[in-house]
């Protein structure tokens, strides 16, 4: 397999853990924004001596930057990661895209993939290769 076809299958297997890891991302991020905000939530450390903030943790303002900063950072990275995969699926046939599907999201075996069509495996792959190819070529 050509090297551009196997970073485009690499994309593909790697979609659905990007998607979670993008919604797991934006959750973390939303989580610790509003936490900011709430009077139960993370405080800014005061500078004055004898005074208490009330809450349990007390984080710098640098700290709480650097952590929303690093929250969106990750968010942004998995969106991308998934909307390379989506830009390459976009006007694909139908019947392709349900064949990646069934290939790279549910991961069913090519030898089940095989029997349901009445062919062999290596029809399998050889259609797989042939939608890369045809992916690579988008890009």
């Amino acid at each position: 397999m050509d090297q551009r076809i196997r970073e485009v299958s690499d994309r593909l297997y790697a979609f659905r853990r990007n998607v979670s890891r993008m919604l797991a991302a934006e959750d973390a991020y939303m989580e610790f924004a509003l936490s900011l905000g709430s009077p139960r939530g993370i405080r800014i450390k005061t500078d004055t001596p004898g005074r208490s903030t009330g809450a349990k943790t007390e984080v710098s303002f640098e700290e709480q930057d650097a952590r929303l900063q690093m929250l969106y950072r990750r968010m942004v990275q998995a969106e991308e990661n998934v909307s390379d995969v989506e830009h390459l699926l976009v006007g694909m046939d139908p019947d392709d895209v349900d064949f990646l599907e069934e290939m790279y999201w549910y991961r069913v075996p090519t030898r089940i993939m095989a029997d349901e069509r009445s062919v062999d495996q290596r029809s399998i792959y050889h259609r797989r290769d042939k939608i890369l190819l045809e992916m690579v070529k988008k890009q």
